[in-house]
């Protein structure tokens, strides 16, 4: 066993490291632990990779993304927004939302990862040119146009976004224009799922469907709102209006 996993509380045949002895990981622990046969020990590698986010935490990333546990992959999927940048994982990424073979769950969850979902959807603020390029191609994709404007009218409204969302404007139908011109018009979309009449009133808030609400961009209370985090929904393939997943997430709890 390496000794920086031994450092860090691992301990052969456990489920868990030692919490009396835990600590985060350095990237180099991280390379090692994805590696690991205890499933949360993989786990713990890419959080790591997450919170250090540096350049070597990709090969941390991609391992996980190939994971044969779902739960894994889900995590990896999670950490995977400081990495967006990266053609690998991007690549990855994009082959996990067009896998028929795959969990449909991970698919979805791989389509709002590419999207800068994680861990803030409405913070994703400016996305590398590979995610970008890897929705415009995922757009042009009947299936997936839905799913792809669903991330869009989410996120910040930067050049290439700003672009893509006048393209379903040009050739989209009549709601997926509707939604992309409201969202080039100032608003965006969030999921609000406790939302008070007062705070609707001050976001400028315009229901869309459940619980997601149109608010203004530049609303203080819908900021205050971004900050806390938003939840994923699962994409309809018709793609409008966006229809919330039910099934029930399988987390391979016999390793």
């Amino acid at each position: 066993m390496p000794k920086s996993l031994k450092r860090s509380g691992y301990r052969k045949g456990a489920h868990r490291p030692f919490t009396a002895q835990r600590r985060d990981m350095t990237n180099e622990e991280a390379l090692e632990a994805i590696r690991s046969q205890d499933r949360n020990m993989r786990v713990r590698a890419l959080r790591a990779a997450f919170s250090e986010a540096k350049p070597g935490g990709a090969d941390v990333i991609l391992a996980g993304l190939g994971d044969s546990k779902r739960r894994v992959k889900e995590v990896a999927l999670k950490s995977s927004k400081p990495f967006l940048g990266d053609r690998r994982v991007v690549e990855r990424i994009a082959a996990m939302v067009e896998d028929e073979t795959e969990y449909h769950r991970i698919r979805d969850k791989a389509l709002f990862a590419l999207g800068g979902g994680f861990p803030k959807v409405n913070e994703a603020g400016q996305m590398p040119e590979p995610a970008i390029r890897a929705l415009k191609s995922l757009a042009a994709v009947d299936k997936y146009r839905g799913a792809v404007l669903g991330r869009l009218v989410r996120m910040g409204l930067t050049q290439e976004v700003e672009a893509l969302l006048k393209e379903y404007v040009r050739s989209g139908t009549k709601e997926e224009a509707v939604a992309a011109t409201r969202a080039l018009c100032g608003y965006r979309l969030v999921n609000w799922g406790n939302a008070k009449p007062a705070d609707l009133a001050a976001a400028g808030a315009v229901h869309a469907s459940g619980v997601d609400y149109w608010i203004r961009r530049d609303s203080a209370v819908g900021a205050a709102l971004e900050r806390t985090g938003t939840t994923p929904s699962t994409a309809a393939q018709s793609g409008w209006p966006w229809g919330r997943g039910k099934e029930r997430s399988v987390d391979d709890a016999k390793g």
